[in-house]
C-alpha cells in the first residue's frame, strides 16, 4: 500500500524524563473508547491538511468518524512556515474527547506529540523545550492577559471566517434562484468556507474556556 507522508516535522523527539507518569499508550483505533481520559495515542498517519490557523491529522483516509488529531497553531510555542520535513507514524498525548460525534484530540503545545517512525530522511533533533515552563505560575500577573490575547484572535478569525462563508452562501443562492443548472463552483468554494469556519469554532471552543 503506497505510503504518503502527512505533516511536517515541527516537533523534537519527546524527552524521556517524564516516561514514569506517562500515560498509557493506545492505537487510533482504541481511542474511541477513552473519550475523557488522557492518553497517549499512536499510529500512522494518513492524511494531513491545513484549515486555517489549524493542522487536521486523519488516521483513516476514507472514515469520517475515525479518530483524528487537530493541532492548534497559534498554540504551538514553535510553529514551523513550510512542511519540508515529512513524518508518518506519531504519537499524540492529551485528553481525548467527542465533537459532533466524532473522537478526537485538540494539540495545544509541540510538547504533546512526537515523531515515532519518520519516512525518508529523519529531522534534525530540535533541542529540548527550556524549563521554563514550571516557573510560569510564578508569574500570576501573565496568565490572564496571555489568555485573552489568543482567544480574542481566535474570535476575529471566526468572525472573517463568517463573513466569508455567509458571502458564499449568499452566492450560492442567487445561483440556485437563477435556476441555472450550472452553480457547481459556487458549492465548490462554499465547501473549504465551512471547513474553516468549522476549524475556527474548535479553536474558539478551546482558547476561550
Amino acid at each position: 500500500m503506497k505510503r504518503i507522508p502527512a505533516l511536517a516535522a515541527f516537533v523534537a523527539l519527546a524527552a524521556g524524563a517524564a516516561r514514569a507518569a506517562a500515560p498509557p499508550v493506545v492505537s487510533w483505533q482504541e481511542a474511541g473508547g477513552h473519550v475523557g481520559e488522557v492518553v497517549s495515542v499512536e499510529g500512522e498517519v494518513a492524511t494531513a491538511r491545513t484549515v486555517g490557523d489549524t493542522w487536521i491529522l486523519e488516521f483513516a483516509r476514507d472514515d469520517p468518524r475515525a479518530f483524528r488529531v487537530v493541532v492548534l497553531l497559534p498554540l504551538l510555542e514553535t510553529a514551523p512556515r513550510l512542511p519540508e520535513r515529512l513524518y508518518q507514524r506519531v504519537r499524540a498525548t492529551g485528553r481525548v474527547q467527542r465533537f459532533q460525534g466524532r473522537a478526537e484530540m485538540v494539540l495545544r503545545g509541540s510538547g504533546q506529540i512526537e515523531v515515532v517512525e519518520t519516512g525518508g530522511e529523519a529531522p534534525p533533533a530540535a533541542p529540548a523545550p527550556p524549563p521554563a515552563a514550571p516557573a510560569a505560575p510564578a508569574m500570576p500577573a501573565k496568565p490572564a492577559p496571555s489568555a485573552a490575547a489568543p482567544c480574542e484572535r481566535a474570535r476575529e478569525r471566526w468572525r472573517a471566517a463568517a463573513g466569508e462563508a455567509s458571502e458564499r452562501l449568499a452566492a450560492l443562492g442567487r445561483c440556485l434562484d437563477a435556476v441555472r443548472y450550472r452553480c457547481g463552483p459556487e458549492s465548490a468554494a462554499l465547501t473549504p468556507a465551512l471547513a474553516t469556519l468549522d476549524a475556527l469554532e474548535r479553536e474558539v471552543d478551546a482558547t476561550c474556556r
